[in-house]
């Protein structure tokens, strides 16, 4: 039988926080006591959706902007002057 969660009156089961970590609360009243970081989470999805997208990492490209000089790789412009994001353009 699992260990009931220590919040008085819940009959929820414990949850297990991995790597043999244990958690003393279900995974309802842990959530509400420790909630999750959005900017944290937002960080972790862009840097998964950008490296699946283009292939490369975010540290990658703000290489590749530091590499160009903040110059079009096309028509060798300077993306201030072209009203462009240097990092919208790879």
């Amino acid at each position: 039988m699992k260990k009931k969660c220590i919040i008085e009156g819940c009959d929820r089961p414990r949850k297990s926080a991995g790597l043999g970590k244990k958690r003393t609360r279900c995974n309802w009243h842990y959530i509400r006591k420790y909630p999750p970081n959005p900017n944290t989470l937002r960080e972790q999805t862009n840097r998964y959706k950008f490296k699946k997208k283009y292939g490369i990492t975010l540290k990658d490209r703000d290489m590749m902007i530091l590499a160009r000089k903040g110059r079009c790789d096309i028509c060798g412009e300077d993306t201030k002057q072209l009203g462009v994001d240097p990092k919208v353009i790879l």
